[in-house]
């Protein structure tokens, strides 16, 4: 399967449960993958037959720049059927990491990871 990738995407947004997270705005970084559609012919150089990425930067920006999500579970089960909806991709896979909690955590990296397909 082809896919096109974007990672180390850094948006700001309020996210969390805790009260030192509903405070202001924490960076998230995101890794994507949008699986192109079998058949999408590559080779002849028509940039409609794929997905821009700055396409899916600017939507992913303007999606998280309009929410507040208690949860990243639920920010990112939105943002994986936004991305389905608005992009000819037959499946997305999405990786956020919180910085910030994994510092106060004492870790490297604490997030999720999801898979969702049409």
């Amino acid at each position: 399967m082809d896919t096109i990738y974007i990672t180390g995407l850094q948006v700001d947004m309020r996210v969390g449960v805790y009260d030192w997270e509903r405070q202001g705005h924490q960076p998230l970084r995101l890794d994507l993958e949008l699986t192109l559609p079998e058949g999408t012919p590559l080779s002849d150089g028509d940039k409609r037959a794929t997905i821009d990425y700055g396409h899916v930067v600017e939507a992913v920006r303007t999606f998280i720049g309009a929410r507040e999500d208690a949860l990243l579970e639920t920010l990112g089960e939105a943002l994986c059927a936004h991305l389905l909806e608005r992009f000819d991709a037959q499946a997305v896979r999405l990786r956020i990491d919180k910085p910030q909690a994994a510092l106060l955590l004492g870790c490297a990296h604490v997030g999720i990871d999801l898979v969702r397909r049409r």
